[in-house]
């Protein structure tokens, strides 16, 4: 067993592709974040990119594009112990992990004690992935979605700050507010929605990460005066309709476990649920 770094998402997509692919859904994050990386070529400045191998087979792969968490696919243990030596030689504190439950509670148990980094107590997420293969027909909801354009950079910048610090626990300052809504309106993989009602955008939604069959649903806000009345439903099954009808197999979609509502909100459209997931953050980074 054995682990191989790539220099460049060109050479780590050859080489490990074809093992994420066999598990699509859970590995869609490292899938689409490639895709997405050789969309925009000078999107991040460092990353590591590396593979488990096992005779000259991929056995596991993880992905880590700084400042973001290190991300895992599935792997065993020996696989876990061999991939934590690698990293420890370059990188002896990483922010956070993610991956499925099993893997990425085991490398953070194992990495907290050979780094000496520890848990952060209020900076861990358990995650249930979705896949939709055909919307469910909802209830009628007054208005419409459309693609998000320029003049809604603005108001799609807040409404991104208020996402961030409500659902991830970030702060954001308004220029990278700005930046990300202007990037994600600009790149064809990487686009965001509004739900219109009366010429007034009401909720949003957002798609990037495309794998190979299909694409992930996020960034999933409506400002709280507007919540209620069916709006984030409304436009996450109409862009999901929107990707299936331009040739796409599948859509996924992450819910934090801890909003029973947003999960049940999204099997009624059609979202069934793959694997639970867990990003656990360390302290010390």
């Amino acid at each position: 067993m054995s682990v191989i770094r790539y220099e460049t998402p060109v050479q780590f997509k050859e080489a490990v592709f074809p093992f994420l692919l066999h598990d699509e859904a859970v590995h869609n994050i490292q899938l689409g974040v490639i895709a997405d990386w050789l969309n925009v070529p000078d999107r991040y400045d460092e990353a590591y990119l590396a593979a488990i191998q096992v005779d000259g087979q991929v056995v596991g792969s993880a992905m880590m594009t700084l400042p973001h968490p290190l991300q895992l696919s599935l792997m065993n243990q020996d696989a876990i112990e061999l991939l934590i030596a690698h990293i420890r030689r370059e990188y002896p504190r990483i922010p956070a992990v993610g991956g499925p439950v099993n893997v990425a509670s085991a490398f953070a148990h194992r990495w907290c004690d050979v780094s000496g980094q520890k848990r952060k107590l209020t900076m861990g997420m358990s995650q249930r992935v979705y896949e939709l293969t055909a919307v469910q027909p909802g209830r009628p909801v007054v208005g419409m979605a459309r693609q998000a354009t320029s003049s809604d950079v603005s108001l799609l910048a807040d409404w991104i700050i208020d996402f961030n610090d409500e659902a991830m626990g970030h702060q954001w300052g308004h220029d990278q507010a700005v930046q990300f809504v202007e990037r994600r309106i600009s790149t064809p993989t990487s686009m965001l929605y509004v739900w219109e009602v009366d010429g007034q955008p009401v909720s949003m939604c957002g798609v990037s990460g495309p794998t190979e069959n299909g694409i992930r649903v996020n960034a999933v806000y409506t400002p709280p005066d507007q919540r209620g009345r069916g709006y984030a439903s409304a436009n996450v099954a109409a862009v999901s309709q929107m990707m299936l009808d331009s040739g796409r197999r599948y859509c996924f979609l992450y819910t934090d476990l801890a909003n029973p509502t947003s999960n049940s909100i999204y099997q009624k459209i059609g979202y069934r649920p793959v694997t639970d997931m867990s990003m656990i953050a360390f302290e010390g980074d």
